[in-house]
């Protein structure tokens, strides 16, 4: 038996996958499996597959009879997998050599749930990109610190298959509340998560990628106001993905006393018109942000007067300009 079971989910990954493939293979660390399902993919990602199966013994494919979708399909893959580890391959990605090797060492040595590693940033090109981290990798040792957003990408950890017990049945996992994430609250619930500050592998930041949701992007194109009037409607939609994640967490996380207090916290911010004071509960769940982003979130939370001020006016002239 292996010791690391390799989850590849697949989905159209041909442009990018044999790259990934290639790199995998070249890892240090050689007991390992490539288990690959794919999802109805359309192009010619299921025959790249079986060449490289030709090629290696280590790697299989599973196809499934209808399209999952990304979630389901990990998941399934987990449930898949036989080996004491496991870890999580996007289709897109370049691993490091050292990725397997310095995650299994440092599993061995800590004995918690996950491990994890630092990715750096390509282009569909394979240029390195500049890109700002949005969180922040603290020692998460309580639950209601990630009730903000994950620290732990699939694609850079390594998980100990004794989680496996934790996680099924599988709650309503969606867009705004991944697999990842869902990973990372039971191992923080059970035995614990460990960070390692080394570079593991690439993350490919394109158009077509599943997860590359850059919610702020648009506002590169838009004039100030037009910005403000954007950043309103991520007000909103933010509010209520909360709304919608803190349903799913009453479904399986244990400290039920932290879910309802961070749920009376949201619903202050949806209650909120012009300014919210409750300040400490922001920097107490959003402790997990960098500071750019926390300023970002402040505003848009906790002082929506500002931009409504701003979005009235703009509205305002562009009902002058069109009766003129």
């Amino acid at each position: 038996m292996s010791k690391i079971d390799i989850l590849m989910a697949t989905y159209n990954g041909g442009q990018y996958i044999s790259q990934q493939i290639e790199s995998i293979l070249k890892q240090e660390f050689k007991e390992f499996n490539l288990i690959v399902c794919d999802d109805q993919s359309t192009d010619n990602t299921v025959e790249i597959i079986k060449e490289y199966m030709n090629k290696d013994s280590r790697i299989s494919l599973h196809v499934n009879d209808q399209n999952l979708g990304y979630n389901q399909n990990f998941m399934k893959l987990i449930n898949l997998s036989t080996a004491p580890f496991f870890s999580i391959a996007d289709q897109d990605d370049i691993w490091n050599s050292n990725q397997l090797k310095d995650l299994y060492d440092a599993i061995i040595k800590k004995d918690v749930d996950i491990v994890y590693g630092e990715s750096s940033y390509i282009d569909q090109f394979n240029h390195v990109v500049s890109n700002r981290p949005y969180v922040r990798n603290i020692d998460v040792k309580v639950p209601y610190l990630l009730f903000e957003d994950n620290i732990i990408p699939g694609r850079n950890m390594l998980v100990n298959a004794r989680l496996k017990e934790q996680l099924f049945p599988v709650p309503t996992l969606s867009r705004t509340f991944i697999y990842d994430w869902y990973l990372a609250f039971k191992a923080v619930e059970n035995h614990g998560i460990y960070y390692i500050d080394k570079t593991i592998n690439q993350y490919r930041i394109h158009t077509n990628s599943v997860t590359n949701t850059d919610a702020y992007s648009p506002l590169k194109e838009k004039r100030f106001r037009e910005k403000l009037m954007y950043i309103e409607d991520l007000r909103i939609e933010a509010i209520k993905n909360r709304l919608n994640r803190i349903e799913v967490f009453k479904t399986f996380l244990k400290d039920q006393v932290a879910v309802e207090e961070y749920a009376t916290y949201i619903d202050s911010l949806k209650k909120t018109r012009f300014i919210n004071f409750h300040f400490v509960n922001f920097f107490k769940y959003m402790k997990i942000r960098t500071l750019h982003y926390q300023i970002i979130f402040f505003i848009i939370l906790h002082l929506p007067f500002l931009y409504r001020v701003f979005i009235m006016k703009y509205v305002n002239e562009s009902r002058r300009i069109y009766e003129d």
